[in-house]
């Protein structure tokens, strides 16, 4: 068993919770739910009677605190209970790993505490956004948090998809609840969206259900009048971008692709000309008979991401 346990609990009450997310429940002995998620606290206490069940926003979100403290204390609690014994469950509103610090916090501290943590994935406002607009990620997705598209200057690709997340915190580090907005706040993401993006090009603000008779809502505007919507735009939404104009179009490819003849050319068949399949084993294995230098090499590579996200 885990250490630590961190699920990614969805958006709407204990609907989004998967399989993996009960099996890990049913074996826990403390389970952090989140007030954000309606009722899940009772979902938690029909699968494990057993369990202690706790609040990770106990004490917490309160206005003026600063959120990457309050986060880091939230992970401190986490890893306290889990001092205790394996068996710790966090279940995180939305996805464990789309703009969630505590999970960031709760990985490092268990990183040098030598604990064990496993993530399961859950559903997050990107792929509820996408399901709103009806939008297919096989054309090209970015995603960025609105703070860091502003603080890095950070310029996007106007012939693909953007989810722009947490826009009505762009400018604070403070918890500010669901404020009123003074004229003019919105102007540096206007701006920093103006650099890719021309005034009159549309995108939309969603807000996903959160229970689940809910509905979602859909506003489309125009980027030159997103200072207009100072007084509408909330925390609870989430900023699609579509594409601005097509991708260019590479003529000769798309010739190749559609001709057998040329797909082929580029697999491996016998003398029969039929197609050789890999193994079951080899699709399911990763990848086999890697070539030793490229072994190392992928090691050194792993090792280098891991260290940069300590």
């Amino acid at each position: 068993m885990e250490d630590i346990t961190i699920v990614g609990a969805g958006l709407c009450s204990s609907w989004h919770l998967s399989r993996a997310a009960d099996d890990a429940i049913r074996s826990a002995r403390v389970v952090f739910c989140s007030t954000y998620n309606t009722g899940i606290a009772d979902h938690v206490r029909a699968l494990n009677p057993t369990a202690t069940v706790r609040f990770s926003e106990e004490n917490e979100y309160q206005l003026r605190m600063y959120r990457p403290d309050m986060y880091r204390r939230m992970a401190e609690v986490v890893m306290a209970a889990a001092g205790g014994g394996p068996g710790v469950v966090v279940l995180a509103p939305g996805s464990a790993m789309v703009v969630d610090l505590v999970t960031q916090f709760v990985l490092d501290g268990a990183r040098d505490a030598g604990l064990r943590v496993r993530i399961v994935p859950g559903i997050s406002s990107i792929e509820s956004v996408l399901a709103e607009v009806e939008y297919d990620v096989s054309g090209g997705l970015q995603v960025v948090l609105a703070q860091k598209l502003v603080l890095h200057r950070l310029e996007l690709n106007p012939s693909i998809a953007s989810i722009v997340l947490q826009p009505a915190y762009f400018d604070t580090l403070f918890f500010v609840g669901a404020p009123q907005s003074v004229e003019g706040r919105f102007d540096a993401l206007e701006q920093q969206l103006a650099r890719t993006f021309g005034r009159d090009a549309p995108m939309a603000l969603v807000i996903t259900p959160t229970e689940p008779d809910g509905a979602a809502s859909v506003f489309w505007f125009r980027l030159g009048t997103l200072g207009r919507l100072r007084r509408a735009l909330s925390p609870r939404h989430t900023l699609f971008v579509p594409p601005e104009r097509p991708a260019p179009t590479d003529d000769a490819f798309a010739a190749r692709t559609a001709s057998w003849e040329e797909c082929l050319s580029r697999v491996e068949v016998d003398s029969r000309g039929t197609i050789l399949q890999q193994k079951r084993r080899e699709i399911h294995a990763g990848l086999l008979d890697v070539p030793p230098e490229l072994q190392a090499d992928a090691d050194t590579l792993a090792e280098r991401w891991r260290s940069r996200q300590r």
